[in-house]
């Protein structure tokens, strides 16, 4: 995992993602919330990890002080390597 980021915040899409990994902080005080929406979005509860599917942005809500880990899974296009045929 790399440094932890401040909420809120939106994490911006990105089109050779393949899975984007999401850990609250063990610090938090409360839920924090994916999706844009408070009480309305998903709730990530303090020490609680999500594994997310997607390559679309998100908006990631919480309170002061609150932190999220992230992490993402990005699908790297093949390197075309020389043969011997070619020149």
């Amino acid at each position: 995992m790399t440094e932890p980021v401040v909420l809120p915040i939106t994490i911006s899409g990105n089109a050779l993602r393949k899975e984007l990994i999401l850990s609250a902080s063990k610090t938090n005080q409360q839920a924090i919330w994916l999706g844009g929406e408070e009480n309305a979005g998903t709730p990530l509860l303090p020490d609680e990890k999500i594994t997310l599917k997607t390559n679309q942005a998100i908006t990631v809500l919480g309170e002061t002080g609150d932190w999220l880990y992230v992490a993402e899974l990005v699908s790297v296009p093949p390197v075309s390597r020389p043969t011997e045929d070619t020149p």
